[in-house]
């Protein structure tokens, strides 16, 4: 019980420090960093999950039969938890993170959700994991370089999405969504090169870690594989691709 309050402590504090911070991110936005990210509105398209978690997507037509891939789990399923009940269809999640495999196992009602201690990779096999200097924070990257603070190597397995569907017997995702704190740069391409039946795409780009802008690049590999972007957050970093075709 004791922990259950801790964690319930824990996702409110980051849901409330998500909002201020996001509020924050919109009012100091600098429009040409954003200006590649041409939106096609698709009105269909809702918000799942909290600030902290969430993301748009459109409800697909398989319902209940949906297949959903959730890339970076951290401490926070809220985005599954709300497709579930919307959708009624398990949810696939994934993170390597040791701290987020122990504090998945101890929440309750997640029996729509398949939990595997992997992560999204361009290659199948283990790989060094940075884990934050501080015990507290859970996050972590395949990327050092995106944060100063990424001090603690561990070792973890990756998977390609392509091994991983062919291991629980998938030919297709309805909906992939990645959260994986600066790693989408290399994932991303890497994933559509593999030419794999994706109907959506849901990405946190983490451009604010790193020098350029990378996620032009990725976006326009998206819409080279016949994505478009139908929606993204106010503070522009998280974005729903649909493919068109």
């Amino acid at each position: 019980m004791i922990q259950r309050l801790k964690d319930w402590y824990t996702a409110t504090k980051q849901d409330r420090a998500a909002r201020a911070r996001n509020a924050e991110l919109v009012r100091s936005l600098d429009r040409s960093e954003v200006a590649h990210f041409v939106v096609h509105p698709d009105d269909r398209a809702t918000w799942y999950g909290n600030s902290y978690g969430g993301f748009y997507a459109i409800p697909p037509s398989k319902g209940k039969d949906s297949v959903v891939y959730s890339v970076g789990i951290g401490q926070d399923i809220s985005f599954d938890r709300a497709i579930h009940r919307a959708w009624g269809c398990r949810v696939f999640g994934f993170d390597p993170t040791p701290k987020s495999k122990r504090w998945f196992e101890r929440q309750s009602d997640v029996d729509f959700m398949d939990f595997h201690a992997i992560g999204l990779g361009t290659y199948t096999g283990t790989a060094t994991f940075h884990l934050p200097e501080s015990e507290k924070a859970t996050s972590g990257s395949l990327n050092a370089s995106v944060q100063s603070t990424l001090t603690r190597p561990i070792e973890v397995q990756l998977s390609t999405l392509k091994d991983l569907m062919m291991q629980l017997g998938h030919t297709r995702l309805d909906v992939l969504k990645i959260d994986i704190e600066g790693a989408e740069y290399e994932v991303l391409p890497a994933l559509l090169a593999d030419g794999i039946e994706i109907g959506q795409i849901l990405i946190e780009f983490h451009d604010r870690w790193v020098d350029g802008i990378p996620s032009k690049a990725v976006h326009e590999a998206l819409a080279a594989n016949g994505y478009v972007l139908v929606a993204h957050s106010a503070h522009y970093e998280e974005f729903t691709y649909l493919r068109s075709r």
